[in-house]
């Protein structure tokens, strides 16, 4: 899932922060990774995620729900994870827009977040 944070026009901007998960408190990004968006892992075991993005001490945070299924196709593959119907639950941002709700490769942006 990609997470592109842009300016209130909607041009990406280069973001400092740090997102964890807060389901595991995991940290997904460090304060040292420098870009304009960033691929998320989603919990192949629920059906929805909390990220927490801290940028210069301020919280913020945004809930994604979704569907997911499990298939097996061969017992050499092991399980194959399938994510759709991408929502956005729920957000501490003020401006968040959904742009695909779909999770496939070749999709450029799932969730832009505007000049927060």
């Amino acid at each position: 899932m990609i997470i592109q944070f842009v300016d209130s026009l909607g041009v990406p901007k280069n973001e400092i922060l740090t997102i964890t998960s807060a389901a595991s408190d995991s940290i997904l990004v460090t304060a040292n990774q420098i870009t304009t968006q960033f691929n998320l892992p989603l919990d192949p075991f629920r059906d929805n995620v909390t990220y927490l993005v801290t940028q210069s001490g301020i919280e913020n945070w945004i809930t994604l729900g979704y569907r997911n299924a499990v298939f097996i196709n061969s017992d050499e593959c092991g399980p194959e994870f399938v994510f759709s119907d991408l929502a956005i639950w729920g957000t501490s941002y003020d401006s968040v827009r959904l742009v695909n709700t779909r999770i496939l490769e070749g999709i450029d942006v799932n969730v832009r977040i505007y000049d927060y």
